[in-house]
């Protein structure tokens, strides 16, 4: 697996865990990245279990000295697996046992979001290190079919009237209705409305991190119209 495609994997089951800790995210539970493959999970797991590991001190006190195994994972995951295990937390001594794993896991999320934000950058992206993408395909297939009422589309800026089974969809959260050719064209590129840039769930796990956490920057100010999926 390169690269990137482990930052992909990780992206999306740190996210799953942000959902899982801050239901609001998801009201309804719709959230596409709530139901990922269980061969992806336990790859994301093993992952995330071979980063929380590691250190250079411990990987060179596994390595072989024939160097054909340069770090004994096998040895790390279980030294690891055991120290945790046999914490305060993990013993379950206090109430933060159960909840410890997933605000980790939301702590990781933010680091994420700041890292490949500043990857963004360094790369020639966006001036705000924002990474753009599609919409979810999960939520392009939920909008709604909507009538046509001969106002004109914002993205054609032909009259939408409804033909036959539907021609017209609305935008969910915001609402706003568009010729479901012109929206399926539109959110291939890009998440967001073009009348109000209200975000859509987005496919690729960077640019959805990024969204998430902008929501809940939102909650942790008082905003309690946030409902992100």
């Amino acid at each position: 697996m390169s690269l990137p495609s482990k930052a992909e994997l990780l992206g999306r089951v740190l996210i799953r865990s942000l959902l899982l800790l801050l239901p609001a995210l998801s009201p309804d539970g719709s959230h596409h990245l709530l139901r990922i493959p269980a061969t992806d999970l336990d790859a994301a797991i093993l992952l995330l279990a071979m980063c929380d590991s590691y250190s250079p001190p411990a990987a060179a006190s596994s390595s072989s000295p024939s160097c054909s195994s340069p770090v004994d994972w096998h040895a790390l995951l279980v030294d690891d697996a055991v120290g945790s295990a046999l914490s305060i937390s993990g013993l379950g001594a206090t109430p933060w046992a159960s909840l410890a794993p997933y605000v980790d896991a939301a702590a990781k999320c933010r680091r994420f979001a700041d890292v490949v934000s500043q990857e963004r950058v360094a790369v020639g992206g966006g001036k705000d290190g924002e990474w753009r993408g599609g919409a979810s395909y999960a939520a392009v297939l939920a909008m709604p079919p909507a009538a046509g009422d001969g106002a004109p589309c914002a993205i054609c800026r032909e009259e939408m009237v409804r033909r036959g089974g539907g021609g017209v969809c609305a935008l969910r959260p915001c609402g706003h209705r568009f010729h479901w050719h012109c929206a399926l064209r539109w959110l291939a590129r890009r998440n967001t409305c073009p009348c109000c840039r209200a975000e859509l769930p987005a496919e690729d796990a960077r640019a959805e991190t990024r969204r998430l956490w902008r929501a809940v920057e939102r909650m942790a100010a008082g905003d309690d119209s946030v409902g992100c999926a």
